[in-house]
């Protein structure tokens, strides 16, 4: 089943069955992806999709690149929502494959400890304290990063790739965040960019620009981590100075950390009606949401999709994961 659709936004053409899937709410978001919905019924048990792009529609399978799917989300009973990037490449159509199937098993790489204001945890080889992000392979297999990449910058999936390395199972890689662009396979690897220590997204993706992992950091405290948990790789931590660890397995810490959701579009002033989203990286949070100045976790609404806003409304959101625990608060008031 195939549905193709322009990057600006408008629908090129739907389905001839009724059983064919629909493509809707195509929109940008600001930072950099765009999102749209695809409707099914029924909803396959078992369901798979790919994104190609081209600019040219034609059946030549050669015009056409495959788009890295950044997320894949069943929303209620009947609708997806795909996120995915927008290639540089200028191209201008895109179109949709479903696939009855399941999704292919993620590489075990993974991110176990970032730091984002280093001032004593860790010297780089030029005695300086870079920012640091560091690696782990919980699979039994070895994985090959050679032409993976890291990036602070979903528009740009190939920011700093990686030589040819690879982890072996239970490894621990520390990668420096020090803008200074070093890729030797038997020295000291440093990105081309730097960690902002207010907060930002960072992404690990793989040999295609598919993200494997990825997480948005908030502002840390001088010389504190954030990392996994050593008993559940699912549930993020914030590391005193004294629990850090790089290079080595992560320790305990009380303060949980769940990530702060973010509005797909910026608060501000906005000349019509607008959908606004939210959005965070990590899988199955519980995000809530209101309208009204409200408190969105004791007097709010649970977040199941895309909100149209044709007012000036301040918004707040949440997220909390399945033990209870919440992020910090976002809020935006968009002027309409």
């Amino acid at each position: 089943m195939i549905r193709w659709f322009l990057l600006l936004c408008t629908l090129v053409s739907t389905g001839v069955y009724a059983a064919d899937p629909k493509i809707s709410e195509v929109r940008f978001l600001q930072d950099g992806t765009f999102e749209f919905s695809l409707t099914t019924d029924p909803v396959p048990e078992k369901v798979v999709f790919k994104v190609m792009t081209s600019d040219v529609v034609t059946t030549e399978t050669d015009f056409w690149t495959e788009v890295p799917i950044i997320s894949q989300t069943l929303s209620g009973s009947k609708k997806w929502f795909l996120r995915i990037s927008v290639p540089n490449t200028g191209m201008g159509f895109y179109k949709v494959t479903q696939m009855n199937g399941e999704l292919p098993p993620s590489p075990p790489i993974i991110f176990s400890e970032i730091s984002s204001n280093n001032s004593s945890l860790l010297e780089d080889e030029d005695g300086e304290y870079s920012d640091w992000i560091e690696l782990y392979n919980h699979g039994e297999t070895d994985v090959s990063l050679q032409n993976w990449a890291l990036t602070d910058d979903t528009r740009e999936p190939k920011k700093w790739i990686f030589p040819d390395i690879s982890l072996r199972p239970n490894q621990l890689l520390v990668i420096f965040a020090s803008g200074k662009d070093r890729r030797s396979s038997v020295g000291e690897l440093h990105t081309s960019f730097k960690i902002s220590a207010s907060g930002e997204t960072l992404l690990l993706n793989d040999a295609k620009g598919t993200p494997v992992d990825a997480i948005r950091l908030a502002a840390l405290e001088n010389d504190t981590t954030l990392g996994r948990s050593k008993e559940d790789l699912q549930q993020w931590q914030i590391f005193e100075k004294e629990s850090t660890t790089p290079g080595t397995p992560n320790g305990t810490s009380n303060e949980i950390y769940v990530e702060a959701p973010t509005f797909s579009l910026e608060p501000g002033f906005h000349d019509n009606p607008i959908t606004l989203d939210s959005i965070t990286f990590t899988q199955n949070l519980i995000i809530r949401y209101s309208l009204n100045g409200d408190d969105p976790w004791s007097e709010g609404s649970d977040y199941e999709g895309p909100i149209k806003l044709d007012k000036t409304t301040t918004a707040r959101v949440i997220a909390l994961d399945a033990n209870g625990n919440r992020s910090d608060e976002t809020i935006g008031t968009f002027f309409i």
